[in-house]
């Protein structure tokens, strides 16, 4: 069987930025691409216990897990002869135990009181422990007063949502806690491991990230915020360059905001824009403030009809890319040149980011009618999609399993997604609840506020 591996890792390369390593970018989770070339010979799966000389993708990493952990996670998976990558999976074994958890199949393996059954919490070990039938009243549902002998307050509300063991169910089998779906993602798992060293809450990155300008100019723009563009001062911080010293003045070092803004050269730019009120005021901030308060400011420039944020970001980049032919062409840029591009090419961002002309759709497309007996509608499109999918059998997710296996009896069932802006009412109600809340809401009449939009329904008008 031949092997063609093509790694595929997101390369940063900018002037001469060191790509990050396999290792470096994802710890042991690297996203391979395995192309078998089948020969008249079927082979068969590599047993992960056995051989461990095949690379993994996201999706085969669980199935390995599956097999590894059969009744509780090892305490290590350290072996004397192994692969770099199965010896990168041993290092992080701890983080990653930390991400399973249980799917509750017929009950038979978990340990309430020892394993992460319920995604959101984590274990809670007491003495004795019960099993999951303990857990239950004779109706195979779960017992709250049970439940509240072992659990806290707090967790019972978790422990409720999620559905109780089927003696006819698949056994118990683990999941990934980080994922909505419980499907092990690279991006969760980085995340996860990352998140100790930068704050991915912070709503800086949201205000960088939605800027209405193209992709490379907010990458561009969020690596000049970390201060990590690969300058001079940079470069000797590396180790790789041989001096600090910006190259246009040979007076300063050539640091993210020197060579942005207080660089002779970018100060020229720069006043063709500014109202000399203004000049204190632009070149006494911090590099983040500075950056910030300027992408912030969307007002339109009266001499270019552009907002501000646009003509800011442009020349930003044509000050790095004039700074990059200067070093790299040895092509010198006059300020005029930059400052004529930088219009000219804020203005085409501006010019892409209009929003299209929509026509308003038919109001009649939107109006909802009842299903028909022995049929089912959701407004709740990955609930759809979830239930629908071919392996919904085979789900994470206990009730999706159930489901599935209903409509796998012997009868036909078809689900439908309906938008929420065709049924109002049941928007108006969804959103009158607490979405943190897992308990039962019920109402003993229709809210006042809910009367217009039931009358609307009932004529099968919209607004």
């Amino acid at each position: 069987m031949a092997v063609k591996i093509n790694l595929c890792i997101s390369k940063l390369v900018i002037n001469g930025m060191r790509p990050q390593t396999p290792s470096e970018a994802f710890g042991p989770w690297m996203v391979m691409e395995k192309k078998h070339r089948r020969t008249n010979k079927q082979t068969k799966p590599a047993n992960p216990q056995t051989q461990d000389n095949d690379f993994l993708v996201p999706n085969q990493l669980m199935p390995m897990l599956r097999a590894l952990v059969t009744t509780s996670c090892p305490e290590s998976i350290t072996r004397v002869s192994c692969t770099s990558l199965w010896r990168a999976l041993s290092s992080y074994w701890s983080e990653l135990c930390a991400g399973i958890a249980w799917s509750i199949g017929n009950g038979s393996i978990i340990r309430p009181l020892d394993d992460v059954w319920v995604p959101s919490l984590g274990p809670d070990s007491f003495f004795p422990e019960p099993s999951l039938s303990d857990l239950l009243d004779s109706e195979g549902n779960w017992d709250r007063g049970k439940l509240a002998e072992y659990f806290t307050i707090d967790a019972l509300p978790h422990i409720l949502s999620i559905k109780s063991p089927d003696p006819t169910d698949i056994d118990d089998f683990i999941i990934w806690r980080w994922n909505p779906k419980h499907v092990f993602k690279t991006k969760s798992a980085y995340f996860r491991l990352a998140s100790s060293s930068w704050d991915f809450t912070n709503p800086c990155w949201a205000d960088i990230w939605k800027t209405r300008v193209p992709q490379r100019l907010r990458l561009f723009l969020w690596i000049a915020f970390r201060d990590r563009l690969m300058t001079n001062l940079e470069r000797c911080r590396r180790s790789v360059g041989h001096h600090p010293y910006c190259t246009t003045c040979d007076t300063h070092d050539e640091s993210t905001l020197h060579i942005l803004r207080d660089c002779k050269f970018a100060r020229e730019v720069w006043l063709y824009f500014l109202p000399g009120v203004y000049s204190p005021i632009f070149f006494t901030e911090s590099l983040q403030a500075w950056l910030l308060s300027n992408i912030h400011c969307h007002a339109l420039a009266s001499e270019y009809s552009i907002p501000w944020s646009t003509i800011f970001i442009s020349i930003l980049w044509q000050l790095w890319k004039a700074r990059n032919e200067h070093v790299f062409n040895s092509i010198p840029q006059s300020p005029i040149d930059v400052w004529h591009k930088g219009i000219f090419w804020a203005r085409c961002y501006m010019e892409s980011f209009l929003p299209p002309l929509i026509r308003p759709p038919d109001s009649r497309s939107l109006q909802w009618l009842g299903p028909e007996p022995g049929w089912i509608q959701s407004d709740c499109a990955e609930a759809v999609k979830l239930i629908k999918a071919d392996n919904a059998y085979m789900s994470p997710i206990s009730l999706v399993r159930a489901i599935a296996t209903l409509r796998r009896k012997a009868w036909g069932t078809e689900i439908t997604w309906i938008p929420r802006t065709s049924n109002l009412p049941a928007d108006m109600l969804a959103k009158s609840v607490d979405p943190k809340s897992t308990e039962f809401h019920e109402l003993a009449e229709p809210p006042v506020a809910l009367m217009p939009l039931l009358s609307m329904d009932a004529l099968h008008l919209s607004l």
